[in-house]
């Protein structure tokens, strides 16, 4: 798949690309698979990942935010860098955004460059709150026995270049269509799914989801968010595994109080400081009488 959520010519891919606010008081790193993409021919639609880093743009305009929505991207991509194989979107703090195809796009070019995790991070320049919002897990649904290491690793990585992390994990997609049949026979066992059931696919994603969320969410890595209750698989798209624009646009309307109250914890966070040594004024994020029920673990 193209899969993080989970956000350039060559300025793009270097660090004076991101218009650096050396004053903002913080900023936020967007990266994200193929689900945080804007589908092909969305007709003004927006999807996952624009929707987001519009809406932290409007609720902390004192932040910089970067984007970058790589399809086809996962942790072991997200580590140690590399050609794009898929589209990329690069979102800057001014809402510019560059499309472009990689190599296993027809027409693509085999020559762009994605940075690992740290390059990605460099991105931030301010001396104030650093958070990532990270979509990711759809491309790492049948992982091998190293993943639970990995995604630890990568973790511990994010932590120690001083950010604060939200994961959002993978939509509802169909995965017994795609799985492996060893991982299929493993992960049926273990979930208890049942085949040919209606919820057969809902069961061992609840499984996956699971230990994604254990294995990230863990003390002083990322808070992990479930995406599972948010999105609808009767509005997926015909390969089963992506979603239409208008659908992921949806899907981010309903996690944004999730990720706000994530936002809220950083900035608000006493052991959060700013460029100048001062804890972060009290901001409030999200239109009055939003209504924050969500499907975050850990709440």
């Amino acid at each position: 798949m193209k899969i993080i959520f989970f956000f350039t010519v060559m300025s793009i891919f270097s660090n004076t690309s991101f218009a650096a606010e050396e004053n903002a008081e913080g900023c936020v790193v967007i990266l994200t698979d193929s689900e945080g993409l804007t589908a092909p021919n969305a007709q003004g639609k927006t999807g996952f990942g624009e929707t987001v880093h519009r809406h932290i743009r409007q609720e902390l305009p004192e932040f910089s935010v970067y984007s970058k929505l790589v399809g086809g991207s996962n942790v072991a991509s997200w580590s140690k860098g590399g050609p794009a194989p898929y589209e990329v979107t690069t979102i800057e703090n001014d809402g510019r955004a560059v499309n472009q195809n990689g190599f296993n796009v027809p027409n693509g070019e085999d020559n762009i460059p994605i940075q690992s995790i740290e390059g990605q991070l460099s991105h931030c320049n301010s001396n104030g709150p650093k958070i990532l919002l990270i979509l990711a897990g759809a491309n790492m649904l049948w992982d091998g026995s190293g993943a639970s290491s990995r995604n630890r690793a990568f973790v511990e990585r994010i932590r120690k270049a001083g950010f604060h992390c939200t994961w959002i994990g993978p939509p509802n997609v169909r995965i017994s269509h795609r799985a492996p049949a060893d991982w299929l026979r493993k992960y049926t066992k273990l979930s208890g799914a049942v085949p040919g059931s209606s919820n057969y696919d809902r069961v061992l994603e609840e499984q996956v989801d699971s230990e994604l969320s254990e294995q990230v969410d863990q003390s002083g890595g990322c808070h992990y968010i479930s995406s599972l209750a948010s999105t609808d698989i009767n509005k997926i798209g015909s390969d089963g595994y992506h979603y239409p624009s208008t659908a992921t646009n949806a899907w981010a309307q309903k996690l944004i109080p999730s990720i706000d109250r994530d936002l809220q914890r950083v900035i608000h966070s006493p052991n959060t400081q700013t460029a100048d040594g001062l804890q972060s004024n009290p901001r409030f994020l999200g239109a009055a009488g939003n209504n924050y029920d969500s499907d975050a673990r850990g709440e």
